[in-house]
């Protein structure tokens, strides 16, 4: 089973932060429904620390904190840098993300972008050679 498969299996719903934001800066203009969260068994969210710190940001991290549903976050972050983020409006997000998450599985080095990335590189040069 797929980790997408195991997503829709759980009705969750997996998107970056931001988006969820965005969505509810639009829903209290009135330009989009409002996407309720209460509908989900569970939640990812996907690259944590590249949306805006802003109070509608920690409204939907604690809103999903206090829906008590299973939750699961990736970030390019380690956990080091949440915890002392210069910034109060993320410290205060994450303070509230690593409570939410109860086991955290730290994947240090991976070198399979890196690795992907050379790759590409490669063949980049060999196309602008010929």
């Amino acid at each position: 089973m797929t980790f997408k498969t195991w997503i829709k299996q759980f009705k969750g719903e997996g998107t970056p932060l931001s988006n969820l934001v965005q969505n509810r800066i639009k829903a209290m203009n009135g330009k989009a429904p409002e996407i309720s969260l209460h509908q989900f068994n569970c939640f990812v969210l996907d690259d944590i620390g590249t949306e805006n710190a802003t109070q509608t940001a920690f409204n939907l991290i604690d809103e999903i904190y206090l829906s008590n549903k299973p939750i699961i976050v990736t970030t390019n972050l380690h956990p080091a840098q949440m915890k002392n983020s210069d910034s109060i409006e993320r410290k205060r997000m994450y303070d509230r993300i690593l409570e939410i998450c109860g086991t955290k599985i730290l994947v240090e080095n991976d070198k399979s972008r890196l690795q992907s990335g050379i790759d590409k590189g490669r063949r980049a040069e060999v196309i602008l050679n010929s």
